[in-house]
């Protein structure tokens, strides 16, 4: 028996201190403030959650990798890595995701939505990513630097590709002949030598 019930919804429980818990959920109140930054909680267990993130305590631990967590969520998402689970299906074709966010930003590609807005502008993103990126060609911002040269780039793919030109590393391989090179657009290009392609070619 749970004698005491929430007005609202008609929620019980057992005990009146976790009611007056669930009505902060109807009345917006989140009365457990963070004391090194301004977010608000409705129950503790949520405030020392997050309190972690600040002082980068992982109690959450893979036992087969050993990689630690801060959120047991975060843990039971990495968990799926080792075991090849994914849980979320896509209801508009046969993809599978081994975590909601992933689901969400997939089902952007069916639906063409694009809620993230570039302020200065106004070209919209499927992905918070993509506008993070997309932000640096306004600030000219260039934040991956080549430790063996002075060269910067806006983006880390930018700067990986770079550092081939010093290690000599060429990963892309065309299959219809021995040729190799540092960077896929290279090799697409090249692959054109082959199917005759002329994409650029004024009609």
């Amino acid at each position: 028996m749970k004698p005491f019930t929430c007005k609202i919804c008609e929620a019980s429980f057992t005990l009146k201190s976790n009611l007056s818990v669930h009505l902060r959920i109807h009345t917006g109140e989140r009365p457990l403030h963070c004391n090194i930054c301004e977010a608000t909680f409705v129950v503790k267990a949520s405030l020392i959650r997050h309190l972690r993130t600040h002082i980068g305590e992982k109690l959450f631990c893979c036992n087969t990798c050993k990689v630690t967590f801060a959120k047991k969520p975060n843990l039971i998402t990495h968990l799926r890595s080792h075991t090849g689970e994914k849980p979320f299906h896509c209801n508009l074709c046969t993809a599978v995701f081994v975590d909601k966010g992933s689901l969400i930003k997939h089902f952007r590609t069916h639906t063409g939505e694009k809620p993230f807005c570039c302020s200065i502008c106004e070209t919209t993103f499927s992905q918070k990513s993509n506008l993070t990126s997309h932000l640096k060609t306004h600030t000219g911002e260039k934040p991956f630097h080549c430790n063996m040269c002075e060269a910067t780039f806006a983006w880390k793919a930018s700067l990986i590709s770079h550092l081939r030109t010093h290690s000599g590393e060429k990963p892309f391989h065309c299959n219809m002949c021995e040729a190799t090179y540092a960077n896929k657009a290279s090799l697409t290009h090249h692959l054109r030598t082959h199917s005759g392609e002329k994409p650029f070619q004024g009609v």
